[in-house]
């Protein structure tokens, strides 16, 4: 049962992709999801797909940082998942599909934590080249890893 998975009962889930393997671009090779995760799940790595790609991760509940992404396009916020969003998809939130790809064990020590959240974030944006213009990440730092 490992993947992601819709919780069936909260205001993210219609937005959430159900998911086993992740195709990655970079290389075309398929990576299988190590963890069971979904919309309640924290701690994680996970992609918006809407057609291109977006790399993010929250030490919060999943569900509750697909909410802000919601807000950002419902709000035309300057970020820039709501910026295409508004642009490319008029506005349309079920463009967006997201979907956890990797979760990480919390441990008492947060920042340690926020910091393998944000090394992991890179291969990721890596792995899926979602850099822009590529995709919708406007930076790739190796900071994480110094």
């Amino acid at each position: 049962m490992k993947g992601c998975y819709k919780c069936g009962n909260c205001s993210a889930y219609p937005l959430v992709g159900k998911i086993h393997n992740v195709r990655q671009s970079r290389d075309n090779a398929d990576y299988t999801i190590k963890n069971y995760m979904n919309c309640k799940s924290t701690c994680v790595v996970y992609l918006m797909q809407c057609g291109i790609v977006y790399v993010g991760k929250t030490l919060r509940e999943f569900r509750r940082r697909i909410l802000e992404h919601v807000g950002d396009v419902k709000h035309k916020r300057n970020t820039s998942i709501a910026v295409h969003i508004n642009e490319h998809h008029n506005g349309n939130i079920k463009a967006m599909q997201f979907s956890a790809v990797e979760q990480l064990k919390q441990t008492s020590r947060i920042g340690d934590v926020n910091k393998k959240l944000l090394q992991a974030e890179a291969r990721w944006i890596y792995a899926m080249n979602s850099k822009s213009p590529n995709g919708l990440n406007e930076g790739f730092t190796f900071s994480p890893f110094l």
